[in-house]
């Protein structure tokens, strides 16, 4: 017998490692692109928000994902589940948001410049902190609204990304301080 994993992968260290890919539901993001649920990566997330592996896994598995689910509707189900286990993860998993890192020159080093519709999704305002975090390294940084710039990026000095470890396109996450 096959086991599959979490992430819908085949899982070989069990029978003979022969099979098929389980497919997962489409889920449909912000952007309108549409990309295959994996749990595993919402484990991750989880995991990321203070949660034990062991909720993680358990959140992840049993949640109910339908093709062309949203990810404003995954993320409720996901805060409702974790609100009932563990209040401070959820808190955290609420408070965050992942976006685009792009470099740029004309913003100083203590500052990041993010779309309004961000700030109203984090609940802050221009002048706030925020903390920026990639590859576990963490920077808090004061923030500057731009509608200029798109809804799925942030603006930082070069150096500030390179404190963080990252490159410019590189995915960081946004949490409330």
């Amino acid at each position: 017998m096959q086991e599959i994993s979490q992430s819908g992968k085949l899982d070989r260290r069990k029978g003979n490692g022969k099979g098929v890919k389980i497919k997962m539901p489409r889920i449909r993001k912000l952007s309108g692109v549409e990309e295959e649920f994996e749990r595993a990566k919402l484990a991750s997330s989880l995991r990321r928000a203070g949660a034990t592996e062991s909720t993680a896994r358990e959140l992840a598995s049993k949640l109910s994902v339908r093709e062309g689910l949203s990810t404003s509707e995954l993320r409720s189900q996901v805060l409702s589940e974790l609100k009932a286990v563990d209040a401070k993860a959820a808190e955290n998993y609420e408070s965050a948001r992942c976006c685009e890192a792009k470099a740029a020159a004309e913003v100083s080093k203590d500052v990041v410049r993010l779309h309004p519709d961000i700030l109203k999704r984090l609940g802050v305002q221009a002048g706030a902190t925020l903390e920026l975090e990639h590859a576990g390294k963490r920077q808090t940084l004061r923030v500057e609204e731009s509608s200029a710039i798109s809804s799925r990026e942030l603006h930082i000095h070069s150096e500030v990304l390179s404190s963080l470890g990252a490159s410019a396109g590189a995915k960081l996450a946004i949490r409330r301080t």
